[in-house]
C-alpha cells in the first residue's frame, strides 16, 4: 500500500486580464491499494 501527495505550481500566467497574475496550481492526494492479491500458500512438502 502506498500513500502520497503531489503538489504542482504552474509557472505560466493563465489570467486573461492584463492587470492580474494568476498561476495554475493543484494538490493531488493519492492512495494505492492492491486489489485481488492474497498471501502465498505454504508448500506442504
Amino acid at each position: 500500500m502506498a500513500v502520497g501527495i503531489n503538489y504542482y505550481y504552474g509557472l505560466k500566467n493563465v489570467s486573461t486580464l492584463p492587470d492580474q497574475t494568476l498561476k495554475n496550481s493543484s494538490v493531488y492526494i493519492y492512495m494505492k491499494i492492491p486489489i485481488g492479491t492474497h498471501p502465498k500458500e505454504k508448500d506442504k512438502s
